[in-house]
């Protein structure tokens, strides 16, 4: 296993241990192997985020 493995399964054991319901987050829609790396480690997709900028 990997870094990011281990530091998903640390996160996941904190929060276990806090008596948390789950965790959630947040990556960018073009990260497709992040994605995949997440659902093996039993996320499940929700939703798709769209953000929104004003430049002046």
């Amino acid at each position: 296993m990997g870094i990011g493995g281990m530091l998903i399964d640390s996160i996941e054991k904190w929060a276990r241990d806090e008596s948390s319901k789950g965790l959630r987050l947040v990556t960018r829609e073009k990260r497709e192997q992040a994605h995949n790396f997440y659902m093996k480690k039993g996320f499940k997709e929700i939703k798709l985020q769209k953000n929104f900028k004003k430049y002046f």
